[in-house]
C-alpha cells in the first residue's frame, strides 16, 4: 500500500471510526433498516450479525480496503457504514463499495458530507478518479451520484447481480469548476445519460470482492 496521509477523522457532523468486531451488532441495526437493499444484497429481508462479520471480512481481505462506521458526532451513534478500495485488482482503480445509512438518518446530507471528505481525501494522495457500481434494482440512488458529479460511463450484466451501472468522478473536476468561477465563465456540462447498450460479458470489474455492494442512502 503506498504512503497516505490518514483518513480524516471528523466532518461537520459525522465521526469517522474503523470497523471492529465490537462495532458488528451496532451495524446489525443500520443493515436491516434497510430491509430492500438487504434482498438486493443478500436474498433476504434481514440479515443476521455472521453476514455483517463476513461482509466486513470480505471487504478487509484486500490489504488496500478500507471499512469506516459514521458516527454522530454529537452522541457518537453509529448511523452508518462506508467501505472503499483504493485499488480494485481487476481494474486498477480505486472503487467506493459502499455508503449505507440507518433508513432513520437518510435525507440529512450524511452521504453527501461522507463523500465530500473521501474525494479530498482520494485528491490528496494523488488518485485521478473514483468508481462505483449500482444494481439495477437499486437505480433509483444514480440521480443522487450524478448529482453530485458521478458520471455513468458502462452497464454489465453479471451472472449473480444482474445489470450493473457503473459511474465514476474526475477528481480533478473541482478546479475546473475553480477556474471557471473565477473567470465568470460557466463550467462544461458533465451531465451524461447511461447508455442503453448493455454488455453481454461477465462483469469483471466489480468494486470489492465478488459481491457488489451498491452504495444507498443519500
Amino acid at each position: 500500500m503506498p504512503t497516505l496521509t490518514p483518513f480524516p477523522a471528523s466532518s461537520e457532523r459525522l465521526l469517522y471510526t474503523p470497523v471492529t468486531q465490537e462495532n458488528f451488532a451496532e451495524l446489525l441495526t443500520v443493515y436491516n433498516s434497510n430491509p430492500d437493499y438487504m434482498e438486493y444484497a443478500y436474498g433476504q429481508r434481514a440479515v443476521t450479525i455472521k453476514e455483517v462479520e463476513a461482509d466486513h471480512e470480505e471487504n478487509l481481505g484486500y490489504a488496500d480496503s478500507f471499512s469506516y462506521c459514521l458516527r454522530e458526532a454529537s452522541e457518537g451513534l453509529i448511523v452508518g457504514i462506508a467501505q472503499f478500495i483504493l485499488c480494485n485488482p481487476r481494474d486498477g482503480h480505486p472503487w467506493l463499495g459502499l455508503i449505507m445509512l440507518h433508513s432513520e438518518h437518510q435525507k440529512k446530507g450524511y452521504a453527501k458530507e461522507f463523500l465530500d471528505q473521501l474525494i479530498h481525501w482520494y485528491r490528496e494522495n494523488g488518485y485521478s478518479s473514483l468508481h462505483l457500481g449500482v444494481l439495477e434494482k437499486n437505480a433509483g440512488v444514480v440521480p443522487f451520484y450524478e448529482k453530485y458529479g458521478f458520471q455513468v460511463y458502462e452497464e454489465r450484466v453479471t451472472e449473480k447481480l444482474g445489470r450493473v451501472i457503473c459511474l465514476s468522478y474526475a477528481l480533478t473536476q473541482v478546479y475546473d469548476d475553480i477556474a471557471h468561477k473565477k473567470t465568470g465563465q460557466p463550467a462544461p456540462s458533465r451531465s451524461l445519460s447511461y447508455s442503453s447498450t448493455i454488455s453481454t460479458t461477465i462483469f469483471s470489474a466489480t468494486p470489492i470482492g465478488g459481491k457488489l455492494r451498491v452504495s444507498l442512502g443519500p
